[in-house]
């Protein structure tokens, strides 16, 4: 198959595993089911973004690589531009849709909004930590419990043209790196683990399928 060919299967496929992951988050509400749909065919655009950007940065690595016209070199410029903006707010979006279901299951159980996730959404409990760790640089330009300015550094993931944010972690007392297209793999695995837990599947192993694109 072609690149395109590749790329469309791929997308198909992750769609696929969106529209799974998404029911194990029906035991905190109907509606969560409907958001992480949703957040799913958002990030099918980022995935196809993250592929041009991921052609773009193998092109200008080649030895032999000839500037292209004004107006190529600003599309790509731009489509960089937009892939980093959409991937903080998919971000975002994430975020708030497992506050919300933490916050549920919290109530629903009779805890205090402080307590980790019950099981068997346990699972989410480190996740949810890092999306808080890299969410609050992005929005509000300070750390996650702590005071003071802070900016999250940008990079980018060559393997996967995706967005990197550089972040530190006071848990950990270091920087940590949070890749937007590995948050999006983690969270489709750890919703498998979940229905695993409740009995809806019979496997665990779900880090969505790597795209792999032969030139």
């Amino acid at each position: 198959m072609n690149q395109d060919a590749i790329l469309l299967d791929f997308l198909l496929k992750r769609s696929k595993a969106w529209t799974d992951a998404s029911y194990a988050t029906y035991g905190a509400d109907p509606y969560n089911v409907t958001d992480v749909q949703q957040l799913g065919r958002a990030e099918r655009r980022l995935l196809a973004w993250e592929e041009q950007c991921k052609r773009t940065f193998e092109q200008r690595s080649q030895p032999d690589y000839k500037s292209r016209s004004i107006l190529e070199e600003q599309y790509e410029d731009d489509l960089l531009n937009d892939l980093m903006s959409f991937s903080k707010l998919w971000v975002f979006g994430l975020y708030e849709i497992m506050r919300t279901i933490k916050e549920e299951l919290l109530v629903k159980n009779g805890l205090k909004l402080s307590q980790n996730f019950p099981a068997p959404f346990h699972h989410f409990d480190e996740f949810f930590y890092r999306l808080e760790v890299v969410r609050m640089p992005l929005a509000k330009h300070q750390l996650r419990r702590m005071s003071g300015a802070h900016r999250a550094g940008l990079l980018f993931d060559t393997e996967y043209g995706s967005t990197v944010w550089e972040v530190y972690s006071h848990k950990d007392q270091s920087l940590i790196r949070v890749n937007r297209r590995e948050v999006g793999d983690e969270f489709l695995r750890l919703a498998m683990m979940v229905k695993k837990e409740r009995g809806e599947i019979n496997k665990t192993a779900h880090d969505g399928d790597k795209l792999e694109v032969q030139s």
